[in-house]
């Protein structure tokens, strides 16, 4: 029997109804003779599922660490490859650091109706059979308070715009600080050129050059072999500042051997000006999803424009971008829509990652349309970049099939 472990069970797997003080063994002995069954019913993946929705949701991000919420990540996709009719939780006092994630638990387990034993409070239940008698109820309403989702909040409407560079400099460290997302994530801040994905970019005095009239402001962070950046550059009070985002796939998809055999980086770079609203449309194309250009930080109008398109350019990311997902890349690449968003890549960006999912008829057709185009305007430098680009992702279709780190095939949509 692992000590302090939680237990849970799906409706088929039946057994004596314990008293208080067998609750645990009988929840022990119920793991080992099932805990090789097949599953009927799937109440111990709807579980898991409520615990990640509630725990991932920004609403309660005051709440829950990153390793938590990954745990809840790993847990769900464990459980949809690999079900099963019981499941033995170990540690799991250690993994919630408090109170919010028992709540969670028990909000999980009344909502879902599963099977389960749960040591901390010595409650072992089946939907209304319970020991103690409508324990799950009395725990939540005597000794687990609800999450709340009242956070502390950045007021907008009562800032002013900022006198100089330092000003400006703790104006958005304090911003990022009440942000939902942003809060979680550490902020590099530099006087400086400074980019950790392409290094030779750095300028030498990035962290000691504290009278530059410009600000860089970074994000950094690394899922599943995956670098990704997010830049916010403010050159000055009078000109829209820069925001950029790019991510380094090459570890995620090449070994360092095969990395010296293709000699180069797989850089993304998502340009902001090539996000599109697909529901509006201006002068016969769509309408950009996201606009910095008046966003200058010379006026208060200004600042609280940037906030509310950071804030959404920051979501945005979140929600396609997290936990290393690539699968909106790919459906952008075939040039489909997400959400009624489009990104409408440069072919470079576009044919790499038509090359990363395998697709060699797919990528010889986009070839030859972008070839015809570049032929057709005469641009001759650019199809020369072309054609050795072409031959660098057949190169690089084979490196990823030999190290089994291709994306899943994408079917593009009618």
């Amino acid at each position: 029997m692992s000590l302090g472990a939680v237990y849970l069970w799906e409706p088929e797997v039946t057994g004596k109804f314990p008293d208080l003080n067998e609750s645990e063994r009988t929840a022990y002995e119920l793991y080992q003779k099932h805990r090789n069954t097949s599953p009927k019913g799937k109440k111990i993946r709807d579980w898991a599922e409520f615990m990640l929705n509630k725990v991932t949701d920004d609403a309660y991000s005051d709440y829950f660490t990153e390793e938590t919420k990954q745990w809840c990540v790993s847990l769900q996709q464990a459980l949809l490859a690999d079900p099963c009719a019981v499941l033995e939780l170990d540690n799991f006092d250690h993994i919630s650091q408090g109170d919010a994630l028992y709540r969670v638990f028990y909000e999980a387990v009344q909502e879902t109706g599963v099977g389960f034993y749960e040591p901390r409070f010595a409650v072992w239940g089946f939907s209304v059979l319970q020991v103690p008698d409508d324990a799950v109820a009395q725990v939540l309403k005597t000794y687990l308070k609800p999450l709340s989702s009242e956070q502390q909040s950045f007021d907008l409407d009562n800032i002013e715009a900022p006198r100089n560079i330092k000003k400006a400099e703790e104006l958005f460290q304090l911003w990022c600080s009440y942000h939902p997302i942003l809060k979680n994530y550490e902020l590099h801040t530099f006087y400086n050129s400074y980019d950790f994905i392409e290094p030779r970019m750095c300028e030498p005095d990035a962290k000691t050059a504290i009278d530059s009239p410009c600000r860089f402001f970074s994000f950094f962070k690394e899922c599943n072999n995956i670098s990704y950046q997010l830049h916010f550059i403010l050159f000055s009070f009078t000109m829209s500042p820069n925001v950029d985002f790019k991510f380094d796939l090459t570890n995620h998809f090449l070994t360092p051997e095969l990395k010296e055999k293709f000699g180069k980086k797989l850089k993304f770079r998502i340009d902001i000006p090539d996000i599109r609203d697909t529901t509006r449309e201006s002068h016969g194309t769509y309408a950009l999803n996201f606009d910095f250009i008046r966003c200058k930080w010379e006026s208060t109008y200004g600042v609280k424009k940037f906030f509310q398109e950071f804030d959404k350019f920051v979501r945005f990311l979140h929600k396609y971008f997290s936990n290393g997902n690539l699968q909106s890349l790919q459906a952008w690449a075939y040039g489909d829509v997400i959400d009624n968003i489009l990104v409408q890549m440069h072919w470079s960006q576009e044919l790499m990652i038509i090359a990363l999912g395998l697709d060699k008829d797919y990528l010889e057709e986009r070839y030859q349309f972008h070839q015809n185009i570049l032929s057709n305007e005469k641009r001759d430098s650019e199809l020369e970049y072309l054609n050795d680009s072409y031959k660098e992702y057949n190169l690089l279709m084979d490196l990823v099939r030999e190290a089994g780190t291709a994306l899943a095939p994408y079917q593009k949509k009618e």
